[in-house]
């Protein structure tokens, strides 16, 4: 667990921060906000931490000077569960399903379009509840894609919010929420 020390780490509300304790219970991680303690191994199974390629660094001009930042790859969600996603709409879905969704790989592609459009939360937060729901549909009607030139947006955003709660499903059903 000492490897861990003075590697950076990323948490969807505290930002990027860095390891300065770790062991099989626990992780101490420095923010901009002050030092956090995390558990061991919840904290990176349930990605309230990402390491290594959930981090991408990417140069930003700022009054002229270059600086280097930290942000989450905002497809970093679908990385990992797109396909397995879509396997199990095919395969566990649509075997116990009244109406089968014919097109997985759409649904399976639309279930992250929040983490790529509202980048202001970590993706799984928007699962959590009815009430983070309500706040995602929210954030969807505020999206350009969504809204410009289109008639009932809400009627979109309630198919996205749909699939949303089908991905939650989803990951209830593998044992990861």
């Amino acid at each position: 667990m000492g490897d861990l020390v003075n590697k950076k780490v990323r948490h969807f509300e505290y930002g990027v921060g860095v390891i300065k304790d770790a062991n099989e219970e626990r992780v101490v991680v420095e923010f901009d906000i002050g030092v956090r303690m995390f558990p061991l191994p919840d904290a990176i199974i349930n990605n309230y931490l990402l390491f290594g390629d959930d981090i991408e660094s990417e140069t930003q001009n700022k009054n002229g000077k270059e600086t280097k930042s930290l942000s989450l790859d905002n497809n970093h969600y679908r990385k990992l569960y797109r396909e397995d996603f879509k396997k199990w709409i095919d395969n566990t879905y649509n075997k116990k399903a009244d109406n089968p969704i014919n097109d997985s790989d759409g649904y399976a592609t639309d279930a992250f379009f929040i983490e790529k459009n509202c980048p202001q939360r970590d993706f799984l937060s928007w699962l959590e509840s009815e009430e983070t729901l309500e706040e995602a549909r929210e954030a969807l009607l505020n999206v350009p894609k969504i809204v410009n030139g289109k008639t009932k947006p809400s009627n979109r955003v309630s198919g996205y919010i749909t699939i949303m709660r089908l991905f939650k499903e989803f990951l209830i059903d593998i044992g990861k929420l």
